[in-house]
């Protein structure tokens, strides 16, 4: 069952974009006050040094000042894989299934080196990410990073706020490559049990290097605003982004899908932060 709130900004907010190819409507949540807290050490695993069907964009950030040492204000998580240790150090966990792998890579916005996540799969379901737990109480969540994707058609997800259920389903806000097209879609339930879907699929990703920062208002309502390079294309206010049964709450970074399907991805400079 679709949820009236969620249809009516839904329609909103596709009457507004037609002219302009994005989605983008109402006012943004404020999540000033996020970027705070113990940093987490970021780090790497065994360097994967061939670059072998990889982009060749180098990035551009200064590599004479560190990523998480330039940030004024430690966030909960900061990664920018370049102290040489396993990749997924500060992260909860790696999720990896059978014959895929997350490395570092040399392919990096900030060298020395970024998380190379990389599936290749004809069973279908391939798992290739790294995972950090988020308080299910958490009420804002900041995830930011650089990506870099190599052309693939397919469907993949990219970066997840999941929230398990107790009736055993993963919910959230899924951030997507689906058919060459970068796709946001929120999928929540609520505490009447009703199921709320709401689907942006925006455009093509850049050839280069790519600056997504989300925000998140886990609520109900709540919020969710993506930027792409600093311009804001998807601007959902007053949506159900909050699973009411919530146990667990957690972020991934890095490529699943569940069709069979070959992909690569290089994420740098990763914040993930809450209050």
């Amino acid at each position: 069952m679709l949820r009236a709130a969620a249809v009516s900004v839904s329609a909103a907010c596709f009457v507004s974009a037609l002219a302009l190819n994005v989605f983008a409507c109402g006012l943004t949540a404020d999540f000033t006050g996020l970027q705070g807290g113990t940093p987490a050490s970021p780090g790497g695993s065994s360097a994967d040094a061939s670059t072998d069907g990889a982009p060749s964009d180098t990035g551009t950030l200064d590599a004479s000042v560190g990523f998480c040492a330039s940030l004024a204000k430690p966030p909960r998580l900061c990664a920018d894989f370049d102290e040489g240790g396993p990749v997924s150090t500060g992260w909860s966990l790696a999720d990896v299934s059978a014959g895929q792998s997350v490395a570092l890579s040399p392919v990096a916005y900030s060298a020395p080196s970024s998380f190379l996540s990389r599936v290749n799969t004809t069973d279908g379901q391939a798992s290739s990410r790294l995972q950090q737990s988020v308080p299910i109480t958490a009420l804002r969540v900041h995830i930011e990073f650089r990506m870099l994707l190599a052309p693939s058609d397919g469907d993949y997800e990219l970066c997840v706020l999941h929230q398990d259920s107790l009736e055993g389903v993963t919910y959230g806000v899924f951030y997507k490559l689906t058919d060459g097209k970068i796709v946001v879609y929120l999928r929540t339930r609520g505490g009447d049990g009703g199921i709320t879907n709401l689907t942006h699929t925006l455009g093509a990703p850049t050839a280069s290097w790519m600056h997504v920062e989300i925000d998140i208002e886990v609520s109900t309502p709540g919020s969710i605003v993506v930027k792409h390079d600093g311009a804001v294309v998807v601007n959902d206010v007053s949506v159900p982004v909050s699973t009411a049964d919530r146990t667990k709450m957690y972020v991934d970074l890095g490529l699943y899908t569940f069709k069979p399907g070959s992909a690569r991805a290089n994420f740098d400079d990763v914040v993930v932060d809450y209050p």
